[in-house]
């Protein structure tokens, strides 16, 4: 299965996606998983500390796509 993820710029939240994967939803022939990303500090993880840099933040998206295709694996 494809997957293609979502990340927001830096003060936006992975809600923003809302209506563009609905869209791609009905639009798309093909099994894809649509999966939008949450900053660290921002949205549903707003209780998080914010990323010190621009390699902690990379580090956090690399991690979370890992769990997601682990996630999937199951």
């Amino acid at each position: 299965m494809k997957c293609v993820y979502f990340i927001p710029y830096a003060a936006g939240e992975k809600c923003m996606f809302d209506d563009l994967v609905e869209e791609i939803k009905k639009l798309s022939d093909e099994e894809i998983k649509l999966i939008p990303l949450d900053l660290s500090g921002l949205g549903a993880r707003r209780r998080e500390k914010l990323y010190d840099s621009i390699e902690e933040g990379a580090d956090d998206i690399i991690e979370q796509i890992k769990l997601t295709h682990t996630e999937g694996d199951e």
